[in-house]
C-alpha cells in the first residue's frame, strides 16, 4: 500500500513538476485563452479611444464650419471679418457705423439766411456768371435753392450780396495741409513722409493731421471747402489718404468726410530714388522703385487669393489676413484709388 501511494505520489509529483518546466496541455490552453482575451480587451479600449478622437475631431470641424457659415456668406469676405479701416477705431465707437459717429454740422447761429443780388458762377462748360441771382442757406449750413427768385420765407435773415461772386467750393485733390502745417517752427506738424522703408502702403495720413494747423483757416478762406490731405512723396508707397472738410475744429476726426473714395499715394522717379538712393538703399534708380511697386502688389495679390480660397469654402483656420498689405489688396479689389506721383514720361509708361 505504501509502495502504491508512493508511486501515485510519485506520478502526481512529476505531473506537477512536467507542468512547471513544460506545462501540460490544459494549462497552456488555459494561458492562450487569457492572453487573447487580454488582447481583446487591450483593442476594445484602443478602439474606443480612436472612435472617441474621431467623434471630436467631426464634432469641432462640423461647429467650425457652422460658425463660419452663420458669420460668412459664401465666396464673400464683406461679412464676418475683423476688416481693416482706414478710419479711427476706438472702443467709444464701438458697435456704430462710421456714419453714425461722423460729424454733424452745428445749426447756424442766427438760423437760415438769404442771400440776394449776387453774381453765381457754377462752374459748369461755358456757363458765364449769372447777375441778380438768389441763395438759400439752411438752418444746417447746406444750400437749400439758388436761382433767381429763391423762396425765402424760411430765412431768418437776409444778406445783399451787391452784386458779389458766389462760386461752389473749390477741391483741393493734392494737398498737405495739416499733416505739414504752417508755421514750419517747433510746434509744426511734420508727419506726412514716413521714410523708414520704401513700401509702407499701411500708413494713414490721418493719424498725423493737426487740427492745430493755423493754415486752415487761410485755405477756407480762400474758398476752398475739402481737400484730399496726402502723404508725402518720399516712399514709393506712402499711404493712405485722407478727404477732409475744412470745418472749424481741432479735432482730426472731425476733419473726416464719412463715405468720401479711399485714396493711396504712391510715387515714382526722383522722390524714393533720393530717398533711398542717399543711403545707398533700395530703390536708388528708377528700376529699383519698378521693383518695389511689382514686390508690393505680388505680395498683395497672393494674399488676395488666399483670401479668395478661404472665402469660397476652403476655410482651414481663419481668414488670411495682413495689416501690412490690407489697402493692396483693397486696390486690387477696386475699393481705394491711386495718386502716384510721376515726373517723366517713363514713370507714366
Amino acid at each position: 500500500m505504501s509502495g502504491g501511494s508512493g508511486r501515485e505520489r510519485y506520478g502526481t509529483l512529476e505531473e506537477d513538476s512536467d507542468g512547471l518546466l513544460g506545462g501540460s496541455n490544459a494549462g497552456q490552453k488555459g494561458d492562450d485563452t487569457s492572453r487573447f482575451a487580454f488582447m481583446l480587451l487591450v483593442a476594445g479600449v484602443v478602439g474606443c479611444t480612436i472612435c472617441l478622437i474621431l467623434l471630436l475631431i467631426v464634432s469641432v470641424g462640423v461647429f467650425r464650419r457652422q460658425n463660419n457659415e452663420d458669420n460668412w456668406e459664401a465666396c464673400d469676405g464683406s461679412t464676418g471679418d475683423i476688416a481693416y479701416s482706414p478710419y479711427y477705431t476706438s472702443t467709444c465707437f464701438a458697435g456704430t457705423s462710421e456714419s453714425e459717429w461722423a460729424v454733424t454740422r452745428p445749426p447756424l447761429p442766427g438760423g437760415a439766411i438769404l442771400l440776394t443780388n449776387l453774381t453765381l458762377w457754377d462752374g459748369t462748360a461755358n456757363s458765364d456768371p449769372q447777375a441778380d441771382m438768389e441763395l438759400l442757406i439752411k438752418e444746417d449750413g447746406t444750400i437749400g435753392d439758388v436761382g433767381p427768385n429763391v423762396d425765402g420765407s424760411s430765412a431768418k435773415s437776409t444778406v445783399n450780396l451787391n452784386g458779389a461772386y458766389v462760386t461752389p467750393g473749390i477741391v483741393d485733390m493734392h494737398s498737405h495741409m495739416a499733416a505739414y502745417s504752417w508755421p514750419d517752427d517747433s510746434s509744426a506738424a511734420n508727419g506726412a513722409n514716413e521714410m523708414t522703408f520704401p513700401n509702407l502702403p499701411q500708413m494713414r495720413v490721418l493719424d498725423s493731421l493737426s487740427g492745430a494747423d493755423r493754415q486752415v483757416g487761410y485755405i477756407r478762406a480762400g474758398g476752398v471747402t475739402t481737400s484730399l490731405v496726402l502723404p508725402g512723396s518720399g516712399n514709393v508707397m506712402g499711404g493712405e489718404a485722407m478727404a477732409v472738410k475744412h470745418r472749424d475744429t481741432y479735432r482730426p476726426s472731425e476733419l473726416i468726410i464719412e463715405g468720401a473714395p479711399r485714396h493711396l499715394k504712391m510715387a515714382c522717379g526722383e522722390n524714393p530714388m533720393n530717398t533711398y538712393g542717399s543711403r545707398t538703399e533700395l530703390p536708388s534708380t528708377r528700376m529699383g522703385v519698378a521693383y518695389r511697386f511689382r514686390q508690393g502688389f505680388f505680395e498683395a495679390a497672393q494674399l488676395r487669393n488666399e483670401q479668395d480660397q478661404w472665402d469660397c469654402g476652403n476655410r482651414d483656420g481663419v481668414r488670411p489676413q495682413s495689416l501690412d498689405l490690407a489697402p493692396l489688396v483693397d486696390v486690387l479689389r477696386g475699393q481705394v484709388r491711386l495718386n502716384v506721383h510721376c515726373y517723366k514720361v517713363e514713370d507714366l509708361e
